[in-house]
């Protein structure tokens, strides 16, 4: 019954039909399928695809899809996309209980009304772009999700922020995609997602990227190849990445504004991440050995291993140039005329560097560098010192 000019059908003209599954009325002229009192599809008891688009309808009423307390209804997909509805009442929640997909796609919908999206108990999949919504975070029960969904789609609205404390409870969320709205800055759930495997489409955004696009841009570095629609989000500022996409800017050159104080948990999200992450420093009588690995997907080349002064960085006593593929150093201090340190510990830190493909040492994160009395072999000299004043304060008591 498609793609005809159908503007009216009569409640009753589809009695008879309970087995019907599918109904096809796109591309006609409908304004409605209810007389306020009954509805069309009532005597379909086996509906479960109904597609209503590309036609005149403006007003979701409660009779428009069956609903009855002692009929099993089992209506899954609906597709009400192409219509000029403006807005999403609580009416609609009367017969769409057991719906798993809704297209509500170029409409005209500027506003949702509290706990409709939270009582479609079972969609999966939600299609509302292309649709004229700006605030759905005003209202904290306007965007209350079900737990079932794995799919939204709001691309192509005026969105510039989302309840994300509702959007971050989905725990089967896929695809959330927000392409062509007013985001402009990478908030905490939104990179939470994307570490989830949450596919974020950011496309057509004004976007920000600053520190707070960190763990984002990081994120990228684990993927074996950057999919398309990572690679389309794109910075608008600052000016000096103006156009570039954001899996192209290296992580030192996204800055924190000025105003923004970090707390010592966001200092670790936010700020510029090390070369090499430090994993094991240990000292067993007079052999230390340090091992590495290199956690940045950048220009990194030979490890370069460090032994200065704490308080004075120029106070190196050893400095050495490793091949790349060497993770691990050992060393006897007494070989390598570093005895001094066994007797100061604590003035001394021994830190792991990268050099970059033109041989020049990168820069010093103090996060890969490691003080000298914090090996594993002190805190093992410790618990031995105790356990001998133990031994003499027992034979004392004895004898």
């Amino acid at each position: 019954m498609s793609n005809n000019k159908i503007a009216h059908i009569p409640n009753g003209a589809l009695q008879g039909l309970v087995s019907l599954r599918t109904l096809d009325l796109s591309g006609n002229e409908l304004e409605k399928l209810d007389n306020k009192t009954h509805g069309l599809l009532d005597d379909c008891f086996s509906i479960e695809r109904v597609n209503l688009s590309n036609n005149k309808i403006t007003f979701i009423s409660r009779k428009m899809f069956p609903s009855n307390p002692y009929i099993p209804y089992n209506l899954k997909n609906i597709d009400l996309s192409y219509n000029n509805v403006p807005l999403v009442t609580y009416d609609f929640v009367f017969g769409t209980s057991k719906v798993e997909t809704l297209n509500l796609t170029h409409n005209s919908i500027a506003d949702i009304r509290r706990y409709v999206l939270g009582n479609l108990t079972s969609l999966r999949t939600l299609d509302l772009s292309f649709n004229l919504l700006e605030d759905i975070t005003s209202d904290p029960d306007v965007f209350i999700l079900p737990k079932s969904i794995s799919e939204i789609n709001l691309s192509h609205n005026m969105l510039n922020e989302l309840p994300w404390r509702e959007v971050i409870k989905v725990e089967n969320l896929t695809t959330l995609d927000l392409q062509h709205n007013n985001f402009t800055v990478f908030t905490k759930e939104m990179n939470t997602l994307v570490n989830n495997k949450t596919r974020i489409l950011l496309k057509g955004n004004a976007l920000t990227c600053d520190c707070f696009a960190r763990p984002m841009r990081r994120y990228f570095d684990t993927l074996l190849e950057v999919p398309q629609f990572y690679k389309d989000v794109i910075c608008s500022e600052p000016e000096y990445i103006n156009g570039k996409p954001l899996f192209e800017v290296w992580d030192d050159g996204l800055f924190c504004p000025k105003d923004v104080n970090l707390t010592k948990s966001e200092q670790n999200e936010y700020e510029v991440a090390a070369d090499v992450k430090i994993r094991d420093l240990k000292m067993i009588k007079d052999d230390l050995t340090v091992s590495w690995s290199v956690i940045k997907n950048e220009d990194i080349a030979d490890p370069y291993v460090v032994i200065r002064g704490i308080k004075n960085a120029k106070d190196a006593l050893y400095a050495k140039t490793l091949p790349y593929f060497q993770r691990k150093l050992e060393l006897n201090i007494f070989k390598e005329n570093l005895a001094k340190i066994k007797s100061s510990r604590r003035d001394y830190e021994i830190c792991v560097v990268a050099r970059n493909s033109l041989d020049n040492v990168r820069n010093f994160f103090q996060n890969q560098c490691r003080g000298l009395d914090t090996t594993n072999g002190t805190a093992r000299y410790v618990s031995w010192n105790i356990y001998f004043i133990f031994v003499l304060l027992l034979v004392n008591y004895l004898f």
